[in-house]
């Protein structure tokens, strides 16, 4: 049985370490949770095997997309997975079916083969495809695993899509100037004799420009060490906490994150609370699909209210990390008796926000970045015409 230390809360929300024995992630948090604790993170200390291999969205919801559709028409999983390992296109998809084909013959279930598979597959997929053999409806839940990793690919394509254009103006501002400091700049400076009255701005080029030509192995000893800093702040708690609030609260891009966990959150508890996955279970798989330690700590307060008898809506009104939209629209399904419909369209709603925000935010980011490079392009001319008008100027 595979080893996983863990990292989790308390009901006072103190850091607990240790280690426990279970079979996956799942058990792990039910474990936890008889200990009333709230498990923030864990790493499997075990059988290496289990999860060597990384699944993205992507390939998760077209293997979901192929068995929902094979069961849907009445094959067996054990017969879908067959097809899937014989006539798979995709590499990847082919090697899971086979795999997992593999094991069923041995006599376990699917959802025991996913945990003990070569390839990571998340709890949340594990914990409904359990549900769903139980209920006997598992060609539903895959028709929901696949819409909910569509989504999440096509969230994370929205993000990444968004970030493309900045980093890559950004990287032609870094070349650029690094080319006109070391390769342009000095001709232009020989130009300039010893004790000429220089603009401050032209003295703090040539300085720049000095340092770049004659000591740029400090400038990559430099780029070294914050790289290793930034990754030992990461095995910090109280600066991953601090940096993963800050997600939802910087400007511009912290209304696009809390739409986005909003998005998740509300998707993923209504696939779960539709496949009979208990709230609290749920909430503790949607706090780890969330991947923010800020909204860990939400989650811990939000489960032991739920745990001492609060509805669900309270819950997460206390939590205090999601908008009031959510909040009423929980309250109202509670009411209805229809929270997995309702939390269904918020999710969708907040999918079409978070999209809405992404274009927002590229389109104010596109001009932004195209000032702050004529700006600094412009500093660099500026500090090197006008000091050059001014020896022509004296000499005429």
């Amino acid at each position: 049985m595979p080893q996983y230390a863990y990292v989790a809360l308390d009901s006072n929300n103190k850091k607990k370490t240790g280690t426990v024995s279970a079979d996956d992630p799942v058990q792990l948090y039910h474990v936890l949770q008889e200990r009333s604790l709230f498990c923030v993170s864990y790493s499997d200390q075990g059988a290496a095997n289990v999860g060597s291999h990384h699944t993205s969205n992507k390939q998760l919801s077209l293997f979901c997309r192929q068995l929902a559709s094979m069961l849907h028409a009445g094959m067996s999983i054990g017969d879908s997975l067959n097809v899937m390992r014989r006539r798979a296109t995709d590499a990847t998809m082919k090697r899971q079916a086979a795999a997992l084909y593999e094991k069923l013959q041995k006599g376990i279930t699917f959802s025991q083969a996913l945990r003990e598979a070569d390839y990571d597959f998340p709890p949340l997929m594990i914990s409904m495809v359990a549900s769903g053999e139980v209920s006997g409806q598992l060609d539903s839940v895959m028709s929901d695993l696949y819409e909910h990793f569509t989504h999440e690919n096509k969230l994370n394509n929205q993000v990444i899509n968004a970030m493309t254009y900045p980093i890559i103006l950004l990287a032609v501002t870094v070349l650029v100037v690094t080319f006109l400091m070391t390769a342009v700049l000095p001709t232009f400076f020989t130009l300039f004799g010893e004790g000429a009255q220089l603009p401050w701005s032209t003295r703090l080029l040539m300085w720049q420009s000095n340092s770049l030509v004659h000591f740029w192995y400090l400038y990559i000893i430099g780029v070294v060490l914050i790289v290793l800093l930034f990754k030992f702040l990461n095995h910090n708690n109280g600066y991953v906490m601090w940096r993963d609030r800050m997600k939802v609260r910087w400007p511009l891009f912290g209304k696009l994150n809390r739409t986005i966990y909003t998005a998740r959150f509300a998707r993923t508890f209504a696939s779960l609370f539709r496949s009979g996955i208990p709230v609290i279970d749920a909430m503790q798989i949607c706090a780890d699909v969330l991947h923010n330690r800020y909204y860990d700590a939400c989650f811990a307060q939000g489960i032991e209210l739920i745990r001492s008898g609060s509805p669900i809506s309270t819950a997460v009104e206390k939590m205090g990390c999601f908008d009031d939209l959510l909040v009423s629209m929980i309250y109202t399904g509670e009411q209805s008796g229809e929270l997995d419909g309702v939390l269904k369209s918020v999710g969708e709603y907040y999918d079409q926000e978070a999209e809405a925000a992404t274009e927002r935010m590229v389109a104010a980011l596109q001009p932004i970045m195209i000032i702050i490079m004529g700006l600094i392009i412009g500093f660099i001319m500026v500090s090197v015409i006008v000091p050059i008008y001014n020896m022509y100027s004296s000499i005429l």
